[in-house]
């Protein structure tokens, strides 16, 4: 493929960003190499780290051209996806542009208007996006520099938003540090509870720093799992159970 691609792979325990609900169309043009991708990380973890893609949050660069001189720009991966649909038009009409891309009605009315702001593309009825629109590649486009960046719209996240996000973290967080009392007690056979708050925290602590009522909320979900018991003579230990 002629086209160059890297990608980040982030733990979601220590970053908290999440997946959009509904996520774009991918075009043509990028459905290979992402599955080349996707099958190499499968194949590296031999399918135990589920990938996901946060494509909003994905840049690229896109060269233009149809005009009297090329450019190289860089742009959202929302952005790049409108701007794909129109290597087989000069026009579409907004309505289009929903099926083409799948994007939500707002995510994108707010991408198309930062082309229009840019420039590149023109509207035929307003200066806003709107069901009736009909957006046209912009063939009279000139800039002095031949590579630039459009700027994203910036949108404020709403509080479900922000709370879908907070409860994602904390249960990613709960399961590393479940999986963290299980390596220790696998490993120790035998621990006191202070002394299994302690390991624990060490073992997490380079991703994350626990919540010491979050790690008892574990000890506690693992008992009633089975995988550690409290010692009778001394409810103060846990024992691993084989």
């Amino acid at each position: 493929s002629s086209i160059g691609f890297s990608a980040l792979v982030l733990q979601s325990a220590v970053w908290p960003l999440v997946q959009l609900a509904n996520p774009p169309l991918i075009p043509e043009e990028l459905v290979a190499i992402t599955k080349k991708f996707q099958d190499f990380h499968k194949m590296k973890y031999s399918g135990t780290r589920r990938l996901s893609w946060l494509y909003h949050l994905s840049v690229g660069e896109v060269k233009m051209n149809h005009l009297r001189r090329p450019y190289t720009v860089t742009v959202t991966t929302h952005q790049l996806i409108v701007l794909l649909a129109f290597n087989d038009s000069q026009q579409h009409t907004y309505s289009s542009l929903l099926l083409l891309t799948r994007l939500d009605d707002k995510e994108l009315s707010a991408t198309v208007q930062t082309l229009v702001d840019a420039k590149l593309v023109l509207l035929s009825d307003s200066k806003l996006p709107s069901k009736t629109s009909v957006v046209s590649l912009n063939m009279d486009y000139s800039n002095k520099r031949t590579k630039f960046k459009i700027t994203a719209s910036l949108q404020k996240d709403s509080q479900q938003d922000i709370d879908q996000t907070n409860c994602s973290v904390q249960d990613d967080r709960k399961i590393h540090i479940q999986a963290a009392i299980v390596r220790v007690m696998k490993a120790r056979k035998s621990l006191s509870h202070n002394q299994l708050i302690q390991e624990t925290i060490s073992q997490i602590k380079k991703v994350f720093t626990p919540n010491v009522q979050m790690i008892k909320r574990c000890i506690e979900v693992l008992i009633e799992k089975q995988y550690i018991e409290r010692v009778p003579e001394s409810r103060d230990t846990y024992h691993y159970i084989a």
